[in-house]
């Protein structure tokens, strides 16, 4: 811990729970998109910047 704050866990790369990041990325995908995704459609016609959500690989 520095300067009082707790370290960021690092979910993507996490050893204790091998994909789980993969999963909640598949299910964000397979899932309608939020209420601000829809409404950023309605609004503007695309998708924002970043959705759908892709899966990345990390090494």
């Amino acid at each position: 811990m520095r300067n009082g704050l707790q370290p960021v866990f690092d979910y993507k790369s996490s050893p204790h729970r091998p994909g789980t990041y993969r999963a909640s990325v598949q299910d964000a995908c397979d899932d309608p998109p939020p209420a601000t995704v829809s409404a950023y459609q309605q609004a503007y016609g695309r998708n924002p910047d970043g959705w759908p959500p892709q899966i990345e690989e990390y090494e």
